[in-house]
Formats: structure tokens, sequence, C-alpha cells
């Protein structure tokens, strides 16, 4: 393993380094296990994990990333981190460790966020009947203007402004941003779509999930993502439906910036991945379930970067749809979109690292209760 986790740059270079993560835990525990399943056989995509645990492990530490596809890149420097630095605190006979590398290969081979079927899969984890409403009637207000049915033009980069302006004095900005993500099953070609079945990537996920909380007691699981929140600031994002307190888990962590979904500075989510976990545990042994994402900010959170933050999803999902009037305008989204999601920037790739760091530091000392190091 490197000295410092890597940045990659290719789907291929993600499952590479997967595989050194792979035989980086077998030297621990040579009993762990390399799982894939056909996700896209044309394309050769799988769904893949890593499980390493004894009958004895009572809690479990799970690990995911590329939920979002392109948000994976840097979602696996993140795990490279915790198995470069963290595996020897991880104790094999109390606690069952999970890693899945990418959730949603096709987004990343692609540099996409969602999957094939234009699904967001963080909106795609709803209850049946769910996926035959309308969840975000106000989203059909903003439809022309979150998805023209047109190439991207050069102007497109100028005129997104005052072509919004309009419906920020009617919504604001917050309530633009609420709108907005908050996932939507009309427009298949849409943003947020949570689409109108359950994904192969959820089902493969869940079937993992399902397996991981059959057999502990006490589940943590962290998802990393980029892209919402201040400039280089990692913040742990919990679901609504989360019983602690902000404050409560603040303390319990020992981490300062902590939301919640649907909460004072964070926008509301239909079939976000954690708040169905909680659904899904009620039925399992599991007693105590702390599920949350890590989300490092780029661009930031101030209403300018909100607003360029919306562009770049708007017209990268427009590019995808209908093109281009010319490369440069290609170009220009495509450095946008990946501007947002995984920034090139050394100090902010640093501080991706760092802060990271920090959080599995407070995770394992305060979550995991360990008791030694790993057998």
């Amino acid at each position: 393993m490197p000295a410092h986790p890597r940045f990659p740059e290719t789907f291929t270079d993600v499952r590479h380094n997967a595989r050194e993560w792979f035989d980086a835990i077998r030297e621990r525990w040579p009993k762990a296990e390399w799982h894939s399943e056909p996700l896209y056989p044309d394309e050769g995509l799988t769904f893949d994990w890593i499980e390493a645990r004894r009958a004895s492990a009572t809690q479990a530490l799970v690990l995911t990333a590329g939920l979002h596809g392109v948000e994976g890149y840097a979602g696996a420097a993140m795990l490279e981190l915790f198995v470069s630095e963290f595996l020897p605190r991880v104790n094999l006979e109390t606690t069952g460790l999970y890693l899945v590398p990418v959730i949603n290969p096709w987004g990343m081979v692609h540099y996409r966020r969602v999957n094939p079927q234009n699904v967001d899969l963080n909106r795609n984890f709803l209850n049946e009947e769910d996926y035959h409403r309308d969840l975000n009637p106000d989203y059909a207000t903003l439809a022309p203007i979150l998805h023209p049915e047109r190439p991207v033009a050069w102007r497109d980069r100028f005129l997104f402004y005052p072509r919004i302006l309009g419906h920020i004095q009617r919504h604001g900005v917050t309530g633009l941003r609420n709108i907005f993500p908050q996932g939507q099953s009309i427009f298949p070609k849409g943003m947020h779509y949570t689409g109108r079945e359950r994904q192969p990537e959820a089902n493969a996920l869940l079937a993992m999930l399902n397996h991981v909380l059959a057999l502990h007691e006490r589940v943590v699981i962290m998802d990393m993502h980029t892209g919402y929140g201040p400039k280089g600031l990692l913040t742990l994002v919990f679901p609504g439906k989360e019983p602690r307190t902000v404050e409560a888990l603040r303390q319990q962590i020992g981490y300062a910036q902590v939301t919640k979904v649907a909460g004072s500075d964070f926008y509301p989510i239909h079939g976000d991945l954690s708040s169905y976990l909680h659904e899904l545990a009620r039925e399992t042994p599991v007693r105590e379930l702390y599920t949350f994402a890590l989300e490092v900010g780029t661009l930031g959170d101030a209403p300018l970067p909100q607003l360029r933050s919306m562009r770049a999803l708007i017209l990268e999902n427009q590019l995808y749809w209908y093109g281009a009037t010319g490369k440069r305008v290609a170009r220009w989204v495509r450095e946008e979109f990946l501007a947002l999601f995984y920034p090139a920037d050394r100090e902010w790739r640093h501080r991706v690292v760092t802060q990271t760091r920090a959080v599995y530091t407070q995770v394992l000392t305060r979550l995991m209760e360990e008791s030694g190091p790993a057998k």
C-alpha cells in the first residue's frame, strides 16, 4: 500500500487499487472474502464488496463509496486512507469489516453521478408505493430551466443566472435549493430522478447490507460523498430519521461539523439510503445503528456557489442528453462538473485526507468501542 492515499483518475485505477486493499486486508485476515455480483455484463461492470469478520463479531463497520459515481474518485482515496492507516485498529474478534469500493460503477466509468437509467441512486431507496407518486410537485414549475431539451450553447454559461432570477424571487435561494435536489419521479431525463423501480445497484447494495444487519447488533455505516457544504470542509450528514439530536451526535462522536437531512442547513431528500436503512434495521437484530455520509464541500455553500453548483449539474445533464454546440462548450461543462465533485486542487485533496483521518479516528475511538489491536 502507498504511504499516502491515491486520488485515482480512471475507473481502472480504482478497480486496481481495490484489489490492493483486499490483499492488505487478507494479510491480516486470510479468510477475508471478495464478493462480486454482475450489474451490466455488456460493460463488464460488477458490484463488488470485501468482507472480513469472525463469528464472534457483534458489531460491524461498513465503508462505501461511489453511490454517486463521479464522487467515488475522492471516495476511493478516503477508503484507501482507512485501509492504509486504520486496519490495525479494527479488532476482528469484536468487529466485522465491510468495504464497498464502488456502488455505481457505470457512473464512475462515465464520470456521471447517476446510473445508466439516469437514476440518482440516493433517491432510489423508496417504498414501492412511492415510486408511483409525485413526490416533488413544485419541481414541474422549474422543469423548463432544470432540463432544457436542446444542446448546450456557450451563452448558457452566462444566461443561467438571469434565467433563474425569477424563480429565486419566487422561492428564495433556500426554497429553490430545497426543490431542486430532493428527488422527483416524473421526468426520466430530469434532475435527481428517483426512478420508477429499485435499481440493480440498489438491490445489490441492500442484499449486502441485509447480510450485515442480520449478523451484528451494532452497525456503523459511512458513505463517502463530495459536493455539499463549505469548501474543503468535511460534514457528517445523518438522515432525518436518526433518533439522536445533532448536538448529541457532535458530543458522542467528538466532531463539530454534523448536520441532518432536511435540517436547518441541509435540503430534504426522498429515497436516501440512510433513512431507508433505519427502516430496514427494525426487522433485524441491530440494537444500535449509525449510518451517515462523509460529505466534503467543493465550491462552497454561499448563495452564488450554490447557484454555480446547480448550473454545473443542469448543464452536465443537458450535455449528456442533447450534446453541445461545440467541443469547447462541452469541455467547459465537463470541467465545471468535475470542479463540483472532484477538484484537482491539491489543497482541497489535502483537506480531504486530514479531515477524513480525523473522522476515522473519532469513529473508531468513540463509536466502535474497540478493545485492542486486530488479531
